[in-house]
């Protein structure tokens, strides 16, 4: 609470990008506003699945001096589980060559990209509001293919990365998939109200029911059109699902293929580290 009070207090008037994707007989179309934060917050409240609201703020918190003390504290939240792990060799990088941390600003029925990250890096996403739906597929052994495999099954490609002015290079572009681990979602599925309203009056509920509904592949489907059966059981195979509430940090390891969903609004600050 205090790390998302502080972040609202220090940038709800910075303009950010809001993107805004409708589904409508399955196909989506994708419209970006430049709003401020602030303003970005009421946007997403108004969010559901065939009308998700996004914010991804990559670069927010670089160079305020005045969010010093909220960089230290997240940054503390966040390496913990790493103490004995060694150092973090991005701390090596020239500072214009390191990853940036992320906001993620995020309303029900939003949902990121089906991706990995690139190399071995390792991913963190610490929530600091709301709640969120992780779905993984787990890479096989190197003796089933690795994660080579599992890039194949998805038809997976690489965008080229924000990091190259040419715009051509992918030498530090993630792998993405058009395939959706939250493609279809039923109408038993309780709306981002039902879990608000369980959340004041039956919180174990809510814990209930934001756990059955994100391990529930048929009220929360995947949607693998274009995929053939065996990739597409290969892939069901290896998937792991979790929730992640605030203040809970999300480690998410190299090679594991990874994709969010909001069954209520959250907010988070994703990072990585090598």
């Amino acid at each position: 609470d205090e790390a998302a009070g502080m972040l609202m207090e220090m940038f709800a008037d910075v303009e950010v990008d809001l993107q805004r994707t409708v589904t409508r007989s399955s196909k989506k179309t994708t419209e970006i506003y430049r709003t401020s934060l602030g303003a970005a917050v009421d946007g997403v409240m108004d969010s559901c699945h065939d009308d998700a609201r996004f914010c991804f703020c990559e670069g927010l918190l670089d160079g305020l001096p005045s969010a010093r003390d909220l960089c230290g504290l997240l940054r503390d939240a966040r390496e913990l589980p790493f103490v004995e792990a060694g150092r973090d060799w991005f701390g090596s990088f020239p500072p214009l060559a390191r990853p940036s941390d992320c906001v993620v600003l995020a309303g029900a029925g939003a949902r990121s990209t089906f991706h990995r990250d690139p190399y071995e890096w390792t991913g963190t996403s610490l929530c600091l509001e709301g709640s969120k739906v992780w779905r993984f597929v787990a890479p096989p052994p190197r003796s089933g293919g690795g994660v080579g495999a599992v890039d194949s099954w998805l038809r997976s490609y690489r965008l080229p990365s924000a990091a190259w002015e040419d715009g051509g290079a992918t030498l530090s572009a993630g792998w993405q998939s058009d395939a959706s681990l939250y493609g279809i979602r039923s109408s038993v599925v309780p709306s981002a109200r039902d879990f608000g309203e369980w959340g004041e009056d039956d919180p174990e509920r809510r814990l209930a029911e934001l756990e059955r509904v994100a391990a529930n592949v048929e009220d929360l489907a995947l949607d693998f059109r274009g995929l053939d059966g065996p990739a597409r059981q290969s892939v069901v195979d290896g998937i792991h699902c979790a929730v992640q509430y605030a203040g809970d940090l999300m480690i998410i390891p190299a090679h594991w293929w990874h994709q969010t969903y909001g069954l209520e609004p959250s907010l988070a600050v994703a990072s990585q580290r090598c």
